[in-house]
């Protein structure tokens, strides 16, 4: 039973991050990638909303490296996040669609 309800478990991570892929621009895919390794910070440490840099283990194409990049800077720009010594800091929500 505990090896069915972890295969349930594991389909249903999957099935979510296809169906992200698949529906979401790269913004979308940026804001919930922030979200969720702030919450994954959050649960180790003192409930803080930062995140280690992802870019150090993630390498994507070129092209959305730039889109990344120009996201990163709209939401600096905009006060949503603060990039200090490699740390992401999540200021407020970011807006729903960019």
């Amino acid at each position: 039973m505990s090896l069915i309800c972890t295969l349930i478990e594991r389909v249903r991570i999957a099935t979510e991050k296809v169906r992200n892929l698949a529906l979401m621009d790269v913004y979308g895919r940026v804001a919930r990638l922030l979200l969720s390794l702030c919450r994954r910070a959050a649960r180790r440490q003192d409930g803080g909303a930062r995140a280690a840099d992802p870019a150090g283990h993630r390498r994507p194409c070129r092209r959305s490296r730039d889109m990344v990049s120009r996201i990163f800077k709209d939401l600096t720009t905009g006060g949503y996040v603060t990039v200090v010594d490699r740390q992401i800091t999540i200021n407020r929500r970011p807006p729903a669609r960019w």
